[in-house]
């Protein structure tokens, strides 16, 4: 991470300039702006097929989400994530109709509404490689979900 104070100095720039260039990298995603400065945004390998994700680990993800699922109570709201280690956990979930659910993870979605448990699906944009949703709309949902609680 690299504060304003420091790229001024190294490129030699005012920090009015410096501030304007950052915005254009983090409007194209190159950084990713933090308090006071910037970080860069690191390379990632591409995502495997959903599919592939599904099958890999099962045994672990399952034993993962027999555990987690120990954890929750009667009346608890549990958010689902995307994950595939999400999907394994709401498997167990199916016959608990008092937990309340909250999620963007679409693999869930059939299952849990038809064990009858209570589901706010997170909206926006579908993310096909692994059917959860995301974007600006999402980020509206969760604000309004969190500034209730």
């Amino acid at each position: 991470m690299n504060d304003v104070a420091t790229l001024c100095e190294h490129f030699g720039m005012s920090e009015a300039t410096v501030c304007r260039d950052l915005r254009v990298l983090a409007t194209d995603q190159r950084i990713v702006r933090t308090y006071g400065g910037a970080a860069a945004v690191g390379s990632h390998e591409p995502e495997a097929l959903l599919e592939e994700r599904r099958g890999s680990a099962r045994e672990q993800k399952d034993a993962i989400a027999k555990a987690a699922s120990e954890y929750i109570e009667d009346g608890d709201t549990v958010f689902f994530d995307g994950s595939t280690t999400a999907a394994a956990l709401a498997r167990h979930l199916a016959e608990r109709p008092s937990v309340r659910v909250v999620t963007n993870n679409l693999l869930v979605v059939g299952q849990l509404a038809a064990a009858g448990l209570s589901i706010t699906l997170i909206g926006g944009e579908v993310r096909s490689s692994s059917m959860s949703t995301l974007g600006p709309l999402a980020q509206v949902k969760l604000n309004r979900l969190s500034s209730c609680s």
